[in-house]
């Protein structure tokens, strides 16, 4: 019982860590996006 527990626990840890690990790039890649979109509009307007 206790190993079965164990290996269910972490099963879970891990798959927290690559949600946690997607949202993270996700949200980078997003505002990665909208910084480069702001320098572009910038670059535009005022060139």
């Amino acid at each position: 019982m206790g190993t079965d527990e164990i290996i269910r626990n972490r099963a879970i840890v891990s798959k927290l860590l690559v949600f946690e690990t997607i949202t993270v790039m996700l949200t980078g890649f997003i505002v990665f996006i909208l910084s480069s979109l702001e320098f572009t509009y910038s670059v535009i307007l005022g060139g």
